[in-house]
C-alpha cells in the first residue's frame, strides 16, 4: 500500500502553505471498510519549501500490520513575490526661525504599495538626521542605497526617496528711526533713536546706527538712517527692512505750539551817532525766509518811515534779504527823548516784528531858544549923527534858533512902546518887524538913543516852558 501527500506550489502571501483539502493519494489498495485516518502536518509560509508532511492512524477495524504501507511526503513550495514592492521613504521637514542657535530635524515615515511588506522587512543603515544654524535650506539627502530589503519573500523591492529638508527662515527684523517735531528755531532737527521691530535680533546679536536725518527750515523731510551689523550678526539671517521716520519743523501758527521768535525771522538796527532835529537815521533791516519752499517776503515800516524796497519776490529757503530804512529826526522825538521804529515782515503763515530804539543818548537834549536881532535901517539926513525930531526906523528879527517850535510869543520894543505876537515859530524860522523912533531933546543930551527889543514865547518842553 502507498500513502503520498501531494506537490503544493504558491507565490508567498503571508499564509502558511499546509495540504488543506488536497486528497491523500493512495493506490487504493485497502481492504473494503478499512483504511487510516490522515492529519497533515506540513506548513510553509515563507519563501521556500518544505516536506508536506503528515502522520496517519489506522481507522476502527483496520489492522494495519496486515498491509506492507510505503510513506511518501511531497513537496510545499512558496516562492517570492514577483512583483515590484515600491517602498517610500519621505524624509521629515521642518520649519524654524533663525535665533541663533541649532536647530534639528530627524526621521521619516514610509508609505509601501503592497500590505505584505513591512518596514521589518528592510534595514537603514544611513543618518536621518540634519541640523543647522543659520538661515537657509538643509536637505536630508537620504540615499537607496542606505535602504536594505532583508526579507527573502520580495526579490523586486524598490527604495523611493522623497527629499525633506529643514528649512531655516530668516529672521524678520523692521527698523524704524525717530519721528519727531518742533516749531522752528534756526537750529536743526535731529533725533538718533531707532526702535526694532518684528522678529527682533537674536541675542547677542545687532547693529549699530547712524542717523543722518536732520530738517532745519519750516517743512518735512525723511529720518534717514544707514545701520551696520555687529560683529558676529550675519546679514544672510535677517530679512531687514528699514523704515525712516519723519522730522517736521513747523511755522508755529498752530494753536498747540509756541510760535516762533521774531528775532530769527526779522531783525533791524540802526547806524550809530547824535541825531538832532532834521537828521535822518539808516535802518538796516533783514528778513529770513525759514520755510523750505520759495517765499514772497513783505515788509511794511510805521508812517514816517521809507522803506528801500518792501517786496522780495521768491526768496529761497534759508535765504536772508536786506534792505534799509530811512527816517527823519521829529520835534517829538527829542521831546520823548527816543524814537521806537517797528517793521512787520509777512511771509508764508506768519506775521513778525522787530523794534529798534534810537535811544536818548543819541538824540539831542530839547532846546527851547529865540534869538532876537535889532538893526537901525534909516540914515542921519547929514550923514553923520540924527537931529532933534529926525526919525529913526528899525527891523526887529526874532529868530527860532532852537530844536522846538514856540508859541505864543511877544515881541516888545521898549524904545518905542511897539508890540507884537507871533502865535507859533517853528525851529530856524525867523519873523521881522519895523519900528521908528523920533529923536528927542534928552536923546541929544544924553548923546545916544538906547533901543532894546524883547522877545518871550512858550515852550512845549514842560522842563523850560518859558524862553
Amino acid at each position: 500500500m502507498t500513502i503520498a501527500s501531494d506537490d503544493l506550489t504558491k507565490v508567498y502571501d503571508g499564509e502558511a502553505l499546509v495540504n488543506g483539502e488536497t486528497p491523500l493519494k493512495t493506490n487504493d489498495g485497502w481492504v473494503e471498510g478499512e483504511g487510516v485516518d490522515v492529519e497533515f502536518t506540513g506548513s510553509q509560509t515563507d519563501a521556500g519549501e518544505s516536506a508536506n508532511s503528515f502522520t496517519y492512524t489506522a481507522k476502527e477495524g483496520t489492522d494495519l500490520d496486515n498491509y506492507d504501507i510505503t510513506k511518501t511526503e511531497g513537496t510545499l513550495t512558496v516562492t517570492a513575490v514577483p512583483d515590484k514592492i515600491t517602498v517610500t521613504i519621505t524624509e521629515n521637514s521642518g520649519s524654524e526661525t533663525y535665533d541663533g542657535t541649532e536647530k534639528t530635524v530627524s526621521g521619516y515615515t514610509v508609505s509601501i504599495d503592497n500590505e505584505l511588506y513591512t518596514e521589518a522587512d528592510f534595514e537603514f543603515s544611513g543618518d536621518d538626521t540634519v541640523k543647522g544654524t543659520d538661515a537657509g535650506s538643509y536637505p536630508m539627502e537620504l540615499a537607496a542605497s542606505d535602504f536594505k530589503n532583508i526579507n527573502k519573500n520580495f526579490t523586486n523591492v524598490e527604495f523611493v526617496i522623497v527629499d525633506g529638508t529643514l528649512e531655516i527662515a530668516k529672521r524678520a527684523v523692521t527698523l524704524t528711526s525717530a519721528t519727531d517735531s518742533k516749531t522752528y528755531d534756526g537750529k536743526a532737527l535731529t533725533n538718533d533713536e531707532v526702535t526694532v521691530s518684528g522678529d527682533g535680533w537674536a541675542d547677542g546679536e545687532g547693529a549699530t546706527y547712524n542717523v543722518t536725518g536732520t530738517q532745519t527750515l519750516v517743512g518735512s523731510s525723511a529720518n534717514t538712517f544707514t545701520y551696520t551689523l555687529n560683529e558676529g550678526t550675519k546679514a544672510e539671517n535677517y530679512e531687514i527692512t528699514t523704515v525712516p521716520g519723519t522730522l517736521k519743523v513747523t511755522d508755529g501758527t498752530d494753536e498747540d505750539e509756541e510760535p516762533v521768535d521774531p528775532d530769527l525771522v526779522v531783525t533791524k538796527d540802526h547806524e550809530e551817532g547824535e541825531f538832532g532835529l532834521g537828521d535822518e537815521v539808516t535802518f538796516t533791516i533783514t528778513a529770513t525766509n525759514i520755510y523750505e519752499e520759495a517765499q514772497t517776503i513783505t515788509l511794511s515800516e510805521i508812517e514816517g518811515v521809507t522803506l528801500a524796497q518792501e517786496v522780495f519776490e521768491n526768496v529761497a529757503g534759508g535765504e536772508t534779504i536786506e534792505t534799509t530804512a530811512t527816517y527823519t529826526i521829529t520835534e517829538e522825538d527829542i521831546l520823548n527823548q527816543e524814537f521806537i521804529n517797528t517793521v512787520t515782515a509777512t511771509l508764508g503763515n506768519i506775521t513778525k516784528e522787530a523794534t529798534d530804539t534810537v535811544t536818548a543818548d543819541e538824540i539831542e537834549d530839547p532846546d527851547g531858544h529865540l534869538t532876537v536881532t535889532k538893526e537901525t535901517t534909516s540914515e542921519p539926513e547929514n550923514g553923520e549923527t540924527y537931529a532933534l525930531d529926525e526919525e529913526i526906523t528899525y527891523k526887529i528879527t526874532v529868530t527860532n534858533d532852537g530844536n522846538l517850535t514856540i508859541t505864543d510869543i511877544t515881541v516888545t520894543d521898549e524904545l518905542t512902546g511897539d508890540e507884537w505876537t507871533i502865535a507859533s515859530l517853528e525851529p530856524d524860522a525867523s519873523e521881522e518887524f519895523e519900528a521908528s523912533y523920533i529923536v528927542t531933546e534928552q536923546d541929544i543930551l544924553a548923546g545916544e538913543v538906547v533901543n532894546v527889543a524883547t522877545a518871550k514865547g512858550t515852550s512845549p518842553d514842560p522842563d523850560e516852558p518859558d524862553v
